[in-house]
């Protein structure tokens, strides 16, 4: 159970509330990698006590950043010990959602970023956010309070002194010159430092070209106006899984892309993700996917949302690889918050 769990008070089943945020917000299937970049994380990531205190989470391996010897690693402001408090630090590097390819200055430099840009890293707006409240009203929801977000020309990110909110649940969101909001949801211990995360960028031209692969089905809006879910599948091992069938509403979108980590060629007479795992939908996924060979869906757990003008990436881990079983019948689970007595409600589904 996420640490943040136990800060709620028992009112019937709302300790629930807590652990389904885990489920949207990926507490039981993303590692922070988000499926990018070369070779295959460590599930779950590796943990290590640092002499200060705190604990540094690894989410895996980062994508291969060629150029300078300086891009290499983490920014510094990574290394200082964890503030006292409830923060957490987050460093990674920005990625682009189609290539999966780091997003870097043409020049390869490593000059930290002072001023916007017009295009490259440093146009990069990062923000964190409370992933259950981004989630649910990105328009309204306000960044969480940082001790400050540094980025360099090689495109890597410190984010420190981070407040985690009570649910334990943090949405990254990138922006910028030339991007579409993209947003991708990650669990955060408190005093924890995660190295190796990915923050997803979406270029407009490629929101413009899966629109236009897709058929533009919602005429003249492209996806992302929509709002659309960038879902992976990936199995126990967090590998993406070919030959799923994401359940949904509305029409489901798969990749025929031949590399893992390629997302540049939509099919839309394809039935099951590809060799990505991946699939596009203007419709939150109803958390049940039929793997290979399955005759009833496996649960799972999407991190993701719809939301019109935004693109939310997600893993979703299968439970089983062979075995499945079931979906749960939804559940509308109710209580109270503890810090203030605020009700709440969740819908499980």
């Amino acid at each position: 159970m996420p640490r943040a769990c136990h800060s709620l008070e028992m009112k019937g089943r709302w300790r629930w509330v807590c652990l389904l945020g885990a489920l949207v917000c990926g507490c039981g299937g993303d590692d922070g990698s988000g499926g990018f970049g070369q070779g295959s994380p460590t599930p779950g990531g590796t943990t290590g006590g640092d002499g200060d205190g705190s604990v540094t989470i690894d989410a895996g391996p980062p994508p291969t950043n060629p150029g300078a010897l300086e891009c290499q690693g983490a920014l510094p402001q990574c290394e200082a010990p964890a503030q006292p408090g409830l923060s957490a630090t987050i460093c990674g590097v920005f990625v682009d959602i189609e290539t999966s390819e780091p997003v870097k200055d043409g020049n390869d430099g490593s000059e930290l970023c002072t001023e916007p840009t017009a295009a490259g890293p440093c146009s990069v707006e990062l923000r964190a956010y409370d992933a259950l409240e981004v989630l649910a009203e990105p328009e309204s929801a306000e960044p969480i309070a940082v001790g400050a977000i540094a980025t360099d020309e090689c495109g890597r990110f410190a984010i420190t002194d981070m407040a985690v909110p009570f649910n334990g649940f943090v949405a990254l969101r990138t922006i910028g010159p030339g991007l579409v909001p993209t947003l991708r949801s990650l669990p955060v211990e408190v005093g924890a430092r995660m190295t190796n995360v990915t923050a997803p960028t979406t270029r407009t031209d490629t929101d413009d070209r899966w629109t236009r692969q897709a058929g533009d089905p919602f005429e003249g809006q492209s996806l992302a106006e929509r709002g659309v879910a960038v879902v992976q599948v990936v199995d126990t091992s967090l590998v993406p899984r070919a030959g799923v069938r994401i359940d949904s509403a509305e029409p489901v979108y798969y990749f025929s892309d031949q590399s893992t980590e390629s997302r540049s060629v939509i099919a839309v007479e394809q039935a099951a993700t590809g060799a990505n795992g991946t699939a596009l939908t203007t419709q939150l996924p109803r958390r049940t996917h039929t793997p290979p060979g399955g005759s009833e869906p496996c649960r799972s757990d999407p991190l993701v949302a719809n939301r019109a003008g935004y693109v939310f990436f997600g893993q979703s881990r299968l439970l089983s690889d062979d075995l499945c079983e079931p979906a749960a019948r939804p559940r509308q689970l109710e209580g109270r918050d503890s810090r203030d007595g605020t009700p709440r409600s969740v819908t499980e589904l």
